[in-house]
């Protein structure tokens, strides 16, 4: 009898049920109804484009008729006459205020209307109501509004001194001003009409503007200032900018880069060349069309779902077995041996490919078991190589001090230095243990340091601020004294005193401890030098051939690598009055 195999069942069974239905609506998808979604977005995003544009427009229509009905006011233009050859009549000047706020109406279809006479005074109404000198020249909008024939001039003048204290809207505070010449009754420029409205009136749909798809609308004036948003940088939409230049209005979007990403824009420009673009990114445009492909899929789930349920007991006798396999190799461990259980399947693969996987696991712990004692028996050697380091070091070191104290007939303080040389001594041969407890580690540091005062006389002060809560943590042997030893010897290469501070704190489960010294510093090489090595073994995860001469702040690193792994901490670094190391690992309680 004929024994199906698992290829056989999955190319007959689910090839016939899944490929062709998804191969269909794929197809479906891509030909069809993905390019319609995209063109009613296009549309609706160019449509409501065209009406911020509108509404804008509609806005500045009403500065422009504000601006026309001050212009062509006979009770206007008497009273600035009278008032330019007597310009201390008060009577005048109120009247003219009045008439000012008459154009601005009721329905106040301006914020501000400002009248510059050719003498430098402005007699202003609206949200500020006042008479005062100003030169019209110092304008922006001057030059434009000169040469304009009284021609309307729109542009973007920002805040506002005298008006935007009035409001504490970001875009309250924010003007348009519409200006042009004006002329006396013998056809004369007498000065310069100016009315003011605010951004958040003339961009009012703008403003509040509510993003279906994620766009955003960006407004410029003719000179390329972003009007809105005001908290963007112009250079942010430059290469809108630079694009709309070499192009004319158009209902098509158009596709832009930032420099980082994608991007699609339509924009339109008003008569005063105002530009009101909508700017959306590439995954934002396409994102109503990917739901529809989205929604349609998790439809065809569900489709084959059904499809499923009625396959699986043609299937059962493949997917059952499987399905064990998956289970054991998901709780799989290597802590022992896992047991063998029945898989109850006459698919001979199955049961090969079962007994395979328990025969892999078997000789998996067995290797890693070896494997752990190799590597202890490693780091357990490479921790004693490194702290072999310490001891001809300090020895080499101490039997030099005791000689310059002899030269000098300092007999008192090489009794006291050999007790101290005798305790440190002690300390160093005591065991072959490579961690000992932090008190322990610091006693030993202040066993030297006495040796030290000795031989420094008043010249070297130090501190040790380490809390008691510390004092259990187990650290490697030798790590305190060599960095204390490394500070002085750099101190002593500048005029006294010489100050030693020893600092630990704990703090987010580490700890640290800090030596710092008022010495000169590392050079620039030196910190180069030693942050490379230390770069290296972090990056490749090796630690480099043991060399067993001399002393460094490398071997120190490399004791603390070996203790704490990826956990270590080592800092060097200059400080304003010395340098400072710093070394620790995660904080066990």
């Amino acid at each position: 009898m004929f024994r199906k195999t698992i290829k056989f069942n999955m190319i007959v069974t689910y090839s016939l049920i899944i490929l062709i239905p998804f191969l269909i609506l794929s197809t479906y998808l891509i030909t069809t109804e993905s390019q319609k979604i995209n063109s009613r977005t296009f549309s609706a995003l160019q449509q409501n484009c065209d009406t911020l544009n509108d509404s804008m427009e509609r806005e500045i229509a009403q500065m422009n008729l504000v601006s026309l009905n001050i212009a062509y006011s006979n009770l206007i233009n008497d009273a600035f006459n009278i008032y330019l050859v007597n310009n201390d009549d008060y009577e005048k000047l109120k009247a003219i205020n009045e008439l000012l706020s008459n154009s601005i109406g009721p329905n106040r279809l301006v914020d501000q209307a400002n009248l510059y006479s050719n003498i430098g005074t402005v007699i202003a109404s609206g949200l500020y109501n006042n008479t005062y000198n100003y030169p019209v020249e110092e304008l922006q909008w001057f030059e434009a509004a000169k040469s304009g024939n009284g021609n309307r001039v729109l542009s973007y003048t920002g805040e506002d001194p005298y008006i935007s204290r009035y409001t504490t809207d970001q875009y309250g505070k924010l003007f348009l001003s519409l200006s042009r010449k004006y002329f006396g009754s013998y056809n004369n420029v007498q000065g310069y009409i100016e009315v003011k409205k605010s951004v958040k009136q003339v961009l009012s749909q703008a403003v509040t503007y509510k993003s279906v798809y994620g766009e955003q609308v960006v407004v410029f004036d003719s000179s390329g200032t972003v009007i809105y948003p005001i908290n963007r940088e112009n250079d942010s939409f430059q290469y809108i900018l630079e694009k709309i230049a070499d192009t004319e209005p158009t209902t098509d979007f158009i596709r832009v880069s930032d420099s980082s990403s994608y991007h699609f824009f339509t924009f339109t420009r008003s008569d005063d060349g105002i530009i009101t673009a909508i700017v959306i990114s590439e995954n934002d445009m396409f994102m109503p069309r990917d739901s529809y492909i989205l929604s349609v899929f998790l439809l065809t789930l569900i489709s084959l779902t059904l499809a499923f349920i009625l396959s699986y007991f043609a299937a059962n006798q493949i997917t059952v077995p499987i399905d064990h396999i998956y289970r054991e190799i998901q709780h799989i461990n290597l802590n022992g041996y896992m047991i063998k259980t029945n898989l109850n399947t006459k698919a001979i693969e199955l049961n090969v490919l079962y007994d395979s996987f328990i025969d892999m696991q078997h000789k998996l712990v067995d290797s890693l078991n070896k494997q752990l004692l190799l590597k202890n028996h490693e780091m357990q050697s490479k921790m004693l190589a490194l702290q072999s380091q310490m001891n001809p070091h300090f020895l080499y070191n101490s039997l030099q001090t005791i000689q310059a104290m002899a030269d000098a007939d300092m007999n008192k303080e090489i009794i006291i230095m050999c007790q101290s040389m005798s305790n440190i001594l002690r300390y160093i041969s005591s065991d072959t243990d490579t961690t000992v407890s932090l008190a322990d580690e610091i006693k030993y540091t202040k066993d030297f340091l006495s040796c030290m005062l000795i031989r420094y006389n008043n010249d070297l002060y130090y501190t040790i601020e380490v809390p008691e809560v510390m004092y259990d943590l187990k650290v490697p042997k030798l790590c305190i004294q060599p960095l204390v030893e490394n500070s002085i010897r750099f101190c002593t290469s500048k005029l006294p005193p010489y100050h030693i501070s020893i600092k630990g704190s704990i703090s987010n489960g580490n700890y640290i401890i800090t030596v710092i010294d008022n010495g000169p510093g590392f050079s620039p090489e030196s910190l180069a030098s030693i942050n490379t090595k230390i770069a290296e073994i972090d990056s490749t995860g090796l630690l480099p051939s043991l060399e067993i001469k001399g002393m460094g702040l490398l071997n120190i690193y490399l004791r603390f690598k070996i203790l704490y792994g990826s956990d270590v901490t080592f800092v060097i670094e200059n400080t304003e009055g010395g340098a400072s190391i710093t070394v620790g690992g995660t904080y066990d309680k």
